[in-house]
């Protein structure tokens, strides 16, 4: 499944999630431990993001190791068709990573902490 939502072979993901919808919430074994939503978001592969949030809305809260959502990460590598799709949950807008940076520091260039 990973590999499926980086490449974003929409086909593979697809077959992936009906023969078990639970590999939405996979998770890479390196220091970020991202899910397969994290990595579709990356490389701008808005169709597999639809699918994935189709069986799993909630998979958007998703946190990597270092606190990211999928809407961080649309934010800073710039998918804007992703953020649009993200944007409607306002728990993630506001959602702080471990570095004290919300989804849109990198536009702003403002930090969410004040410590």
């Amino acid at each position: 499944m990973l590999e499926a939502a980086r490449k974003g072979d929409e086909d593979i993901v697809a077959l992936l999630l009906a023969m078990d919808p639970l590999l939405v919430d996979a998770r890479t074994t390196g220091w970020y431990q991202e899910t397969p939503l994290h990595l579709a978001v990356t490389k701008g592969h808005d169709g597999v993001v639809a699918q994935l949030l189709a069986v799993s809305p909630q998979s958007s809260d998703a946190r990597n190791r270092d606190g990211r959502t999928a809407l961080h990460l649309a934010a800073e590598f710039g998918q804007d068709e992703i953020v649009a799709r993200l944007a409607h949950n306002p728990a993630l807008i506001n959602a702080v990573t471990s570095r004290c940076t919300w989804p849109f520091a990198k536009v702003t260039n403002r930090r969410w902490c004040s410590f």
